[in-house]
């Protein structure tokens, strides 16, 4: 299966996971029931690069209430397209959750690697179900305060982890462990990455552009 599929997939189920959830969690507090069809209200933390399609896919799937991004030449952007027009913009995500915490069910966080557990662990803390982007933390103390935030909160978690958060890939480790293709005497792989350029020397120092935030 394409990958964009497997993706696709991940979030149908999550969302309908998600709305579940939060559905049965306001008939547990004493709220006055919600439909079952109610759509998932989302914010989404980072919508460029690999944003974009996290929060692409949030959008075929339930309602964008928020977005957030430090560089406003991509939030205006999204602002624009359909599914983003009634959505509040924020480039502070801080601010995003102070404003608008009552009014959001689950959080994407798509943002460069070092602000993934900070905005996940707010978002946790404030009660709302969270996908993350890989790599998920920096430490591994902060991965295991990430687990017992969600434990704590009683959300509902995914890291962005695409192919290998589908059924496949534990579906093959499954028949490898039971024996049924026998003794493995070789494995081979091939891959196309880096599919972009990576590496390279580090950049000389500039001034912030206007359009950055932060």
């Amino acid at each position: 299966m394409p990958r964009s599929s497997s993706r696709r997939e991940f979030m149908k189920t999550s969302a309908a996971l998600g709305a579940a959830v939060y559905v049965g969690h306001g008939v547990a507090l004493g709220q006055e029931e919600k439909s079952p069809n109610a759509k998932v209200r989302y914010a989404c933390i980072g919508v460029g690069g690999k944003g974009a399609s996290d929060s692409a896919d949030a959008a075929s799937h339930g309602e964008i209430v928020a977005i957030c991004d430090v560089d406003q030449r991509t939030l205006r952007k999204t602002a624009a397209r359909e599914g983003y027009r009634e959505a509040e913009t924020f480039t502070d995500f801080r601010e995003m959750f102070e404003k608008m915490a009552d009014k959001i069910d689950a959080v994407t966080v798509s943002t460069p690697d070092h602000c993934h557990a900070p905005a996940a662990a707010m978002a946790m803390n404030l009660g709302k179900h969270c996908f993350t982007q890989k790599p998920l933390t920096h430490t591994v103390w902060e991965a295991r305060r990430l687990q017992q935030i969600a434990k704590e909160s009683g959300v509902k978690t995914m890291m962005g982890n695409q192919g290998t958060a589908t059924d496949g890939l534990r579906r093959a480790a499954a028949i490898l462990k039971a024996g049924h293709l026998g003794k493995i005497q070789s494995v081979h792989v091939f891959t196309n990455r880096p599919i972009w350029a990576q590496g390279g020397p580090r950049p000389k120092p500039t001034d912030k552009p206007s359009y950055l935030d932060c």
